[in-house]
Order: C-alpha cells, then sequence, then structure tokens
C-alpha cells in the first residue's frame, strides 16, 4: 500500500546517504591501491615503449611454452635479472635478439622492468591467457603478446571502476539479505541509470579492440557485459538461497526455489568457462549453501550483520544525523 512505498522510499533514501558518505573514505583509500600490474602503462608513452619492447624483443621470447604457468612463476620467483643472466647463455635463447641488444642498444634495468610487468600481468590473468592461448592465431607470434595486454589493459580500467562502486555493492548487498527486494531492485535500477553510460563506454572501447586486433577475448568481454552490475546479480542469487532452504516442503521456499532455479539459467547461459576455475557465481552458491548447512553456531560471522543490539530512532532524528554526514558531490 502507499504506507509501505512510503517506508520503502525511505529506507532507500537512508541507505543511499550513509552509501554516499562511505564513498568518500573508499575512495580516498582506493586511491592508494594498485589493482592490477598493468595499472602501470595506463598512460599511453608507458605503454607504447611496452608494445614497442615486445615487438622488437617477442618473436621466439614468448612462446608457449615461455609463458606456461609453472615457469613465468619460477622466472617471477627468482627475479628477470638472475633469469636474464642465466639465459643468456642457454644455447636455444643465444639467438634471440633480446641477448644480441642486451647492454647495448638495450639497458638491463630496462629489459628487466618490461619483463617483469609482462610476466606479473600474464601471472594475475592466466585464464585470460589461456583464452588468449586456445582461440587466437596471435598468441603463436610472441611480437604480438600486447594484443593480449591491451585488452587486459581495458579490463583493469573497468575493474577499477567496479572497485570504487563497492560501497554500492555492500548496500544491495545488506538490502538482499534483508529480503528488502524491492529497495534493492530500486537500487539496481539506480546504479544501471547512473553508470549506463560509462558501461556503453568500456563497451565501445572494447568492440574497437576486438576490430583493431581481429580477436573475440570472450572471458573480457563476458566481464565488461556485466556492466557493473554482476556482483549485485550474484548478490541477488545468493539470497535466494536461504529462503529457498528454509522449509522445502512450504510454498514459499519451493517459490524462491523455482526463482533461484530460473535466475541460475540465466547465469549458465551467461557463462561458458576458461580453463578449469569455477565460475564466481557458481562458488557463491555453493558457499552458500554450505553456510546454511552449519549449524548457527559455525556459521561465517560475515553473514551476521548484527553485532550489538541496534538503538531505534525515530525516522526523522535518523535522517538529521544521516545529512550530516560528508557527502561525495555528484557529477
Amino acid at each position: 500500500g502507499e504506507a509501505q512505498h512510503e517506508s520503502e522510499m525511505v529506507l532507500f533514501d537512508c541507505v543511499e546517504m550513509v552509501t554516499e558518505s562511505m564513498l568518500i573514505m573508499w575512495l580516498s583509500h582506493s586511491s592508494t591501491l594498485r589493482l592490477t600490474v598493468l595499472e602501470k602503462v595506463n598512460k599511453e608513452a608507458n605503454w607504447k615503449r611496452l608494445v614497442d619492447f615486445i615487438r622488437r624483443y617477442g618473436a621466439g621470447l614468448f612462446t608457449q611454452q615461455f609463458l606456461q604457468l609453472s615457469n613465468v612463476r619460477a622466472i617471477l620467483h627468482q627475479g628477470a635479472i638472475v633469469w636474464l643472466d642465466k639465459a643468456k647463455n642457454e644455447s636455444e635463447l643465444q639467438d634471440l635478439r633480446l641477448f644480441d641488444e642486451l647492454d647495448q642498444a638495450l639497458p638491463r634495468q630496462q629489459a628487466v622492468r618490461h619483463l617483469t610487468l609482462i610476466l606479473e600481468a600474464i601471472y594475475e590473468n592466466y585464464n585470460e591467457y589461456r583464452d588468449y592461448n586456445t582461440t587466437t592465431t596471435q598468441s603463436d607470434r610472441g611480437e604480438l603478446l600486447f594484443t593480449l595486454l591491451d585488452f587486459l589493459r581495458l579490463r583493469g580500467r573497468y575493474d577499477r571502476v567496479c572497485w570504487n562502486l563497492r560501497p554500492v555493492i555492500w548496500g544491495h548487498e545488506i538490502l538482499v539479505r534483508d529480503q528488502q527486494n524491492t529497495v534493492a531492485r530500486m537500487w539496481r535500477r539506480s546504479l544501471t541509470e547512473r553508470v549506463g553510460p560509462e558501461a556503453d563506454k568500456y563497451l565501445q572501447e572494447l568492440e574497437q579492440l576486438r576490430k583493431d586486433y581481429s580477436m573475440q577475448m570472450s572471458s573480457i568481454g563476458r566481464r565488461l557485459e556485466g556492466r557493473f552490475a554482476h556482483q549485485m546479480q550474484i548478490d541477488r542469487l545468493r539470497s535466494l538461497v536461504g529462503p529457498a532452504m528454509e522449509n522445502p516442503h512450504s510454498r514459499k521456499s519451493t517459490r524462491m526455489f523455482e526463482l533461484l532455479h530460473h535466475e541460475t539459467q540465466a547465469f549458465c547461459r551467461a557463462t561458458a568457462g576458461v580453463g578449469v576455475d569455477l565460475p564466481a557465481w557458481l562458488a557463491a552458491l555453493e558457499n552458500e549453501v554450505q553456510q546454511h548447512l552449519l549449524p548457527l553456531r559455525l556459521r561465517d560471522k560475515a553473514h551476521n550483520h548484527t553485532i550489538y543490539n541496534p538503538i531505534p530512532l525515530p525516522i526523522a532524528e535518523l535522517r538529521e544525523q544521516l545529512e550530516q554526514l560528508p557527502r561525495r558531490h555528484r557529477d
């Protein structure tokens, strides 16, 4: 009824005010963190130097054998500078241009810096490397490895926006956990309206890279197609598990299970695996089921948001306090 609608609007406004305040602290904190090594080459001048290095020295070096996970891990563990000293004397590598020009046209520190960045990028994105390795012809040519890194740079910029939106995602998670489904739906719609143009921009850049390099990179495409709302969809899915398991013979639980089944079908259609890792949404569902199978006292504390008994406040006083919180200026 009208009273319920008004109550939901008040809840939406209050959560929004808290979230806006949290964003100030979160964005300040986030600016000190590096999410991916490829953020080092977001500036075009740095990127151009890396591309030039790969074009000049990548042939015969960045082979599928060289980029096996065990080899990448071993080189990073000992350090690229140590590997260069050892590899320079290996017969199968001596003819590489890298070693012909090392310490002459190519300063050693520059080679170490580029090699380390490339290998760290492959290591932290190995699923995407496997996608590149199994679905593209470019992967046979080491001097074209920068094409994969360019896709990963785009994915990194997208993930930075997702990271900055974490307080918004947490607000939604709390709403769905408390079964405030109408307000959660309003929350998702609000986010979609705010970030829709930004999501479109990333998808346009993705299509341009696909056109420029003649490769699809579906693993990265699916990520960007989430349009910054993928985690909210997973959290909504998780919120259905508890009610569906509560009483399997009740009409409510049956209805929730049917809804859960319907929603998971949509995830199945949108997710095709690369490699052997479990999709994030399926891992989240499995964890949720396991949590609900445990006795209450053993369940993950993260699922229990009540640290101490809340103190009720009149809504007018609560809103007055929330209005005094520092707020982020909207664009």
